[in-house]
Parts: structure tokens; C-alpha cells; sequence
């Protein structure tokens, strides 16, 4: 038996301890081609070693499925760990890890709730983060605890929501996935013949698109904010020049002349960006269009911009909107509304 200071080892740790230990010895660089088939081949004779122990009678218990158990050992030591099956799933469209033993899905199809393979420890759910964080190419972030909360986007387009544990409920690190595994719309066109929307209200869409009139996207999480966005802005006049600022990549604008931008968190090193610094910066970047994501706060807008806008915010945050029907030139989104009049003022 194998003890850490607050529990047992699994055998699936065991075996992942030993495989490490080897790889380090030989010197294995996962950048060159046969790493993972070494480091598997490593797994595999781990494996028939505790076998072989346990009919000597060196080892408690025997290894029930030595193929599952290799697979899983090879997806925590190179891959993504328990997150790696998920994100791959097309039928999985949303993760949430509360604790390293808690991970529930959300299925369009299949069976939602409670998943049952896990994490290690914290030390586990640390490492996977920092690999997913590493190889995404898109996110451009870093795993950073003192940053509190942490959003990025993987190159899938998931997008990834991270709490860490010094403000989180029991002290581990809270994981939320969002993927877009629905069906991919590209127009305001395949939204009517999905039957998503009318023929009236995509040929009113697209008059105010055309029109270039300011438009607020206002849904719950995952009700197609985004989707709908990005089929707007696929009847704009293919010369404009669209300039987008978001807090983690998200909008796909099918245009040429795109300039997207996010925000990032302080470092030591360097100071925050937030929404309203690059909002600002669409004064000295020439926009025609300017897209806003996720604003939250009365400031995130400067009153100099007077580009058509288009901003994704959430249900309850539309009122203000609904009292004047009229869309102004500029109205700003957030949990703290800004007032009608001041956006009344841009006009």
C-alpha cells in the first residue's frame, strides 16, 4: 500500500509515479515524435509489472481492466487527464469541475450529470490546466492563481472559465467548460431554414444590419448570443472594416478587414487592459462596425466612439433597451445599466 500524507494512492497513480520516474531517467523530450508511444510502452510494462506482482503475491489486488487503466494513465501523463473524452465528445456541450472528484456534463443527447473518472488531487487538475492553457494557441493566456478568475478560449472555440482555489468554496480550483457543438450557422439564411428564426425577423436583421443601425444581443448563457452575432455580421457590406473587443475571443466576424481584440489581467510585469481601454482604442483603429462582448460596466464605452455597435449582454440587463425601442447609435451594456439619456447623448 501506497500513502500520500491524506490518502491512499490509486494503483492508476502508482503506475502514472513509476512511468514518470522512468521518462525522467531516460531522458524522454515529449516534442519528438515517439514520445507518447515510449511513454506509452512505459504504461504498458508498469502495468504487466503489477500484474506480475500480484500473482507473487507482492501486490494486494490485481488490475481489473489493464487497457482502460493504460488509456487513462496515457491521457493524464500527455494529455488532457478526464477533460480529455469530454472535450472531445460532440455530444458533450458543457464541463463543470467543482473539485478534483466532482466533475458533472451536460449532454445534448446523452446522459446528464455526474461523470464518473476524476482527478487526482489539486496538484492534477493544476497540471491538466497548465497543458490546455499551454497548447492552446488562440487563448494566449498563462495559468495564474493571483489572478482570482481567469477566462480563455481553446482553439476548438470552447471557452474556459477558470476559479481558483484561494476564492473558491472548499479551496480547489472550479473549472467550466463551454463548447460550440451545435450546428455551425454561418448566415442569417441557415438560421430560417433551421427554423431558428422567421424569414421576418431575418429580413428585419438584416435591414438594420445594412442600415447600420446599433444592435444589443440579450440571451441567457449558451441561448445562441454569439451565434446570432456572427450571422448579423454576415450581411455587412464585405469593405467594411470591423474592429472587436472582447474579454476572451469569441465572435467570428466572415469579413477581411477584422481587428480583434481581449482583455487581459495584471502581472508584476504588466499593467490590466480592460474593455474600456480597447473600446478606446476603437477611436485610433478606423472602425466602421465595432463589436463589443460581455460588457458589464457604465464605463466600458467611451463617449467619443460613434461607429454602429453591436454588444452580446445578458436578460436581465436589457431593460433599458426595451424602454426605448428606438435603437440610439450607441448604448452600452452592463450589470449596472447605463441610462437611456447618455446613450441618448451619442446620437
Amino acid at each position: 500500500m501506497v500513502m500520500r500524507a491524506d490518502r491512499e494512492l490509486s494503483p492508476l497513480e502508482i503506475i502514472e509515479g513509476a512511468v514518470q520516474t522512468r521518462a525522467k531517467h531516460s531522458s524522454i523530450d515529449m516534442s519528438e515524435p515517439d514520445a507518447i508511444e515510449r511513454i506509452l510502452d512505459l504504461i504498458r510494462d508498469e502495468i504487466a509489472t503489477w500484474q506480475l506482482d500480484f500473482r507473487r503475491g507482492t501486490r494486494q489486488y490485481e488490475l481489473v481492466d489493464p487497457d482502460d487503466l493504460a488509456k487513462r494513465a496515457l491521457r493524464n501523463l500527455t494529455g488532457f487527464g478526464p477533460l480529455g473524452p469530454l472535450l472531445d465528445d460532440p455530444d458533450v456541450w458543457e464541463v463543470m469541475v467543482n473539485s478534483p472528484n466532482s466533475i458533472f456534463v451536460k449532454r445534448h443527447r446523452g446522459h446528464t450529470g455526474y461523470h464518473d473518472e476524476s482527478f487526482h488531487d489539486d496538484e492534477h487538475v493544476v497540471r491538466t490546466l497548465t497543458k490546455i492553457l499551454d497548447e492552446s494557441s488562440t487563448s494566449h493566456r498563462k495559468l495564474d492563481p493571483s489572478e482570482g478568475l481567469q477566462d480563455a478560449q481553446l482553439d476548438s472555440g470552447a471557452r474556459l472559465h477558470i476559479v481558483h482555489g484561494d476564492i473558491a468554496r472548499g479551496g480547489h480550483i472550479m473549472i467550466n467548460v463551454r463548447k460550440f457543438t451545435g450546428i455551425a450557422f454561418n448566415d442569417l439564411h441557415e438560421l430560417v431554414e433551421s427554423s431558428t428564426i422567421t424569414h421576418q425577423v431575418a429580413m428585419f436583421l438584416t435591414a438594420c444590419v445594412r442600415a447600420r443601425r446599433s444592435i444589443v444581443f440579450a440571451g441567457a448563457p449558451g441561448s445562441g448570443k454569439t451565434t446570432l452575432l456572427s450571422c448579423c455580421a454576415a450581411e455587412l457590406d464585405p469593405s467594411l472594416r470591423v474592429v472587436i473587443a472582447e474579454e476572451v475571443f469569441e465572435a467570428d466576424v466572415p469579413l477581411a478587414n477584422v481587428a480583434g481584440m481581449q482583455t487581459r489581467a495584471a502581472r508584476a510585469d504588466r499593467p490590466a487592459i480592460d474593455l474600456r481601454r480597447l473600446v478606446a482604442g476603437f477611436l485610433r483603429m478606423a472602425p466602421d462596425v465595432a463589436i463589443v462582448g460581455e460588457v458589464r460596466d457604465r464605463e466600458a464605452l467611451p463617449e467619443q466612439l460613434r461607429s454602429p455597435l453591436f454588444v452580446r449582454r445578458d436578460p436581465e440587463n436589457a431593460d433599458e433597451c426595451r424602454r426605448d425601442r428606438a435603437c440610439s447609435p450607441l448604448t452600452a451594456t452592463g450589470s449596472s445599466p447605463m441610462p437611456v439619456e447618455a446613450a441618448h447623448e451619442q446620437r
